[in-house]
């Protein structure tokens, strides 16, 4: 990689942190004025333009079928179980304690699947 591409993907990676932090306050802000289900309309309808436009500007095709119909089912209600409560704590904890908390769920991961299994296999 060069380190053009490094800069760059540094650039980006800032931007896109920038957008999250303001999108998570934004939410904060908003989230006594408007139900969780307007809020999470709104997050999607424009991640679908910009994601559309971006497949369109591109010439790329898209399927939407799936081979794991069930599993996907599963992602998407777990997906929205998880946003809402996100979005639920981004209301009533500050908002560096609920992102602390959201960025950590890896740990949290780990310490469960010590409780959950007999052992972790580390490659």
């Amino acid at each position: 990689m060069t380190k053009d591409n490094n800069s760059k993907g540094i650039i980006l990676i800032i931007i896109a942190m920038s957008l999250f932090a303001m999108q998570d306050s934004l939410i904060k802000y908003i989230f006594e004025k408007s139900s969780l289900y307007e809020i999470f309309f709104g997050r999607y309808f424009i991640a679908a333009i910009l994601l559309f436009s971006y497949i369109k500007f591109r010439n790329q095709k898209v399927s939407l079928k799936t081979y794991y119909p069930v599993w996907t089912i599963i992602r998407v209600v777990l997906h929205f179980l998880a946003f809402s409560a996100f979005f639920i704590s981004l209301t009533y904890m500050p908002l560096a304690t609920a992102n602390a908390l959201f960025f950590s769920c890896p740990f949290f991961c780990i310490n469960f699947c010590k409780i959950f299994f007999e052992r972790i296999y580390w490659n």
